[in-house]
């Protein structure tokens, strides 16, 4: 098993993990990481992917694969709405290369496949942030 830290812009580090040919990305989530649905302490994923309990079909997480340390095979879910707050705010039109983007991330983050089937989920993303949020 080949461990390497990722270091995030916010001083943090998410971990890559390459085990028997498979990689995995531990995405750190306030003290725990999130591994393919698994949430635990580094240790307790790297024993989860060891002991072969993790496998492929496992949903990922809400993070992207890294094709090396660094450099996401994708934009930031973050900096597109950045952009296109910006561009509606200043009254400007989205440039057409932020939305091939999004579609793009989307993808990577599993949404944009059947937009009925995200709107629904992201309704109920929305309603469950504002119930925990107290709104």
């Amino acid at each position: 098993m080949k461990v390497t830290g990722i270091p995030r812009d916010d001083g943090a580090k998410d971990y890559f993990i390459k085990h028997n040919g498979t990689n995995y990305k531990a995405v750190r989530s306030g003290s725990l990481f999130l591994c393919n649905g698994m949430k635990g302490t580094l240790k307790e994923i790297k024993e989860h992917i060891s002991s072969g309990s993790m496998t492929e079909d496992e949903p990922e997480t809400e993070s992207v694969q890294v094709l090396e340390p660094g450099l996401w095979d994708c934009v930031h879910p973050c900096a597109l709405l950045v952009l296109i707050t910006d561009a509606l705010r200043s009254g400007e039109d989205v440039p057409d290369q932020v939305f091939r983007e999004v579609s793009v991330t989307l993808d990577k983050y599993g949404w944009g496949r059947d937009i009925s089937e995200d709107l629904i989920r992201a309704d109920r993303e929305m309603r469950n942030f504002t119930e925990r949020e107290g709104g």
